[in-house]
């Protein structure tokens, strides 16, 4: 809009002005505001450019500019600055499309090239992700359907009261029972009202008391009973889900099948084969690696079983272990060799744990942090489960630095 191509024209407040008052009856309708010359002129008497987002602000219509700017024209190369300016709803999209990482290429037949060598390895790894995921869903299934039958023993295991109330007030009026009775009616010493006690007509009074109070019992053992049962299945869910989010980051045929392979040595899957089944090479942890700007370097597991390799044999007792807060997703570690790591490296590892999670598509992802030292596993626990004090919180926006090693 200003000094633009190519006669080097300046748009006049009435054309500014036009923009803002503009009617477009797409929804989605942008303008792309180029304001290459924001911050400097090319004359000694600059043209007048008035603010396209201020007019929008006096029509109502903040949502239609997009602005950008920069300062390439007065720095040397690389060293310049760019920003970019829209109304709120705008730089939500336009932030949720920077989260995508793309590839260029300087000619169409590269890119062509490039698409139809990885197609293959795409729809491949896309093919056992899905049927990875079927297994994944069926077991979820079938442990939450557990878990609803589990709350409803529970729930009759819980209301057993009446049996030893029913036992003690037998047991204190054996005397009024007739022979055969199928049901007697007596008055609560508790508190005065009548209960009625069914009866079996085969046994005698004490006898039904007796019952009753071995039904009370064996009902206060289910309770601890199925209490227990309900954490089990509580952490069986819990592992499923997480499983469930590393296959959604899989990219790889290699991740796929080293998930493919927790899952079998986890008795979710059957071995394929009865043939050698110790580590190989391809086996061997090859988490996800990064280095920051200060040079330091952050490791992700890419599954639970390289989770517990990376912050159980690889980690040192003084590095800083990372994981989204009640988001499913990856461990990270800052290796801090030694060193107290600076607050913009926390932020920055914490910005990591947050893209390999389930949050990845969110913003303001909180992520805890702690020394490993104060991370456990608990014996017996599933891969990946960890307990950890100590932990504070950061709320970051997923990322992860371009240069990876």
């Amino acid at each position: 809009p200003k000094y633009s191509n190519p006669q080097g024209i300046t748009y006049s407040d009435e054309t500014v002005k036009r923009f803002a008052n503009l009617n477009p009856k797409a929804k989605d309708f942008r303008i792309f505001w180029d304001d290459a010359y924001c911050v400097h002129d090319v004359t000694e008497t600059p043209d007048k450019l008035i603010s396209l987002m201020d007019e929008c602000k006096k029509t109502g219509k903040t949502d239609l500019p997009i602005i950008f700017c920069s300062t390439s024209k007065i720095t040397f190369p690389g060293s310049g600055v760019a920003a970019m300016a829209a109304d709120e709803n705008n730089m939500k999209v336009i932030k949720e499309k920077y989260k995508y990482q793309t590839i260029s290429f300087d000619t169409l037949s590269s890119a062509a090239a490039y698409f139809f060598r990885n197609r293959e390895s795409s729809n491949t790894v896309k093919q056992k992700s899905q049927d990875l995921q079927r297994v994944v869903k069926g077991q979820l299934d079938k442990q939450k359907l557990k878990v609803q039958r589990l709350r409803e023993d529970l729930h009759r295991a819980e209301n057993s009261e009446k049996y030893r109330l029913y036992g003690e007030l037998l047991t204190a009026n054996l005397h009024l029972v007739k022979p055969g009775s199928r049901s007697i009616t007596v008055t609560s010493y508790y508190d005065g009202t009548p209960v009625d006690i069914p009866l079996d007509p085969r046994f005698s009074p004490s006898k039904n008391a007796q019952n009753y109070y071995k039904k009370y019992g064996k009902s206060k053992t289910a309770v601890k009973e199925k209490k227990l049962q309900l954490e089990e299945t509580a952490s069986e869910i819990e592992y499923l889900e997480s499983v469930s989010a590393f296959i959604d980051m899989a990219s790889t045929v290699e991740e796929t099948e080293l998930i493919r392979k927790e899952l079998t040595e986890s008795g979710y899957l059957r071995h394929r084969s009865k043939g050698n089944r110790r580590g190989s090479k391809k086996d061997r942890p090859k988490p996800h690696v990064y280095s920051l700007p200060s040079g330091k370097t952050v490791l992700v597991g890419r599954n639970n079983s390289e989770n517990d390799w990376l912050t159980f044999k690889k980690a040192s007792s003084a590095d800083i272990w990372l994981h989204t807060k009640d988001i499913h997703g990856s461990h990270a570690i800052l290796l801090t060799e030694g060193q107290t790591p600076s607050e913009e490296e926390l932020f920055q590892a914490a910005s990591i744990a947050a893209f390999h999670s389930k949050g990845r598509m969110s913003q303001n992802v909180p992520v805890d942090y702690v020394k490993v030292k104060y991370v456990k596993k608990p014996a017996g626990s599933k891969p990946g489960y960890v307990i950890f004090t100590h932990n504070r919180t950061l709320y970051v926006n997923p990322a992860v630095p371009e240069q990876t090693l």
